[in-house]
């Protein structure tokens, strides 16, 4: 009997434009800072904490609008509403339900969605 070469089994991984990115779910992550410590910088010294979460999280926050909004000045709108936003209201967050990342991705989200329906609604009927 002749050697027969094993088969090897192909294995494909699909990949999320979210999952390319590196793992910030921040519970130690980035710079050391953990989501408690980002909201306190924030708190602190609000210019630094604001870059440092547009600088953590303003590619994702980005990619959940552009996956929604066709015109690049609406999706720039869109994640400066959404930090706007999250500014503004920071302590609905609660770190011990999820991650800031996914918390301003799902805010980036529901505001390009929005965005997109009231472009929708202004279209004249044809």
């Amino acid at each position: 009997m002749g050697h027969r070469p094993k088969k090897r089994a192909l294995f494909f991984l699909f990949l999320s434009p979210f999952s390319l990115s590196p793992a910030i779910s921040m519970r130690k992550g980035v710079n050391g800072v953990d989501d408690v410590g980002l909201l306190e910088l924030l708190d602190a010294s609000p210019a630094d904490g604001r870059e440092m979460l547009e600088s953590l999280y303003g590619e994702p926050v980005r990619l959940a609008a552009a996956q929604r909004l066709s015109c690049a000045e609406d999706v720039q709108a869109c994640v400066q509403d959404t930090f706007a936003d999250f500014y503004m209201q920071r302590k609905r967050f609660d770190p011990s339900k999820g991650s800031l990342r996914g918390y301003l991705i799902t805010i980036s989200t529901r505001k390009a969605i929005r965005r997109w329906r009231s472009g929708q609604q202004q279209l004249p009927d044809k």
